[in-house]
């Protein structure tokens, strides 16, 4: 009788120890994924950032060639008054 309490007492210290490592391993379960949970939202919060930061990146191309554009048109135009200004004093001169 002694010896099979004493294997119960034994079996019993054995399924509490069993308990508590799984205690702790929910435990550190819990806490990565926590951890997980904040490296995601960190990598949701720059996926965010990124796309905001292409968006503003495509309209400044848009803007710029819009500039180049008219800059392009506006030397055209210089050019050929410069062109006709120079004709006109040939012209003038003949």
């Amino acid at each position: 009788m002694e010896m099979q309490q004493r294997q119960n007492n034994q079996e019993l210290e054995e399924m509490t120890r069993r308990a508590r490592e799984v205690q702790e391993l929910f435990s550190d379960l819990a806490t990565i994924i926590s951890d997980q949970g904040t490296i995601i939202d960190r990598i949701d919060y720059n996926i965010s950032e990124a796309l905001t930061n292409a968006q503003k990146g495509h309209e400044a191309v848009e803007e710029a060639e819009k500039y180049q554009k008219g800059s392009k048109m506006w030397i055209c135009a210089m050019i050929m008054g410069i062109l006709v200004l120079i004709l006109f004093i040939i012209a003038l001169l003949k």
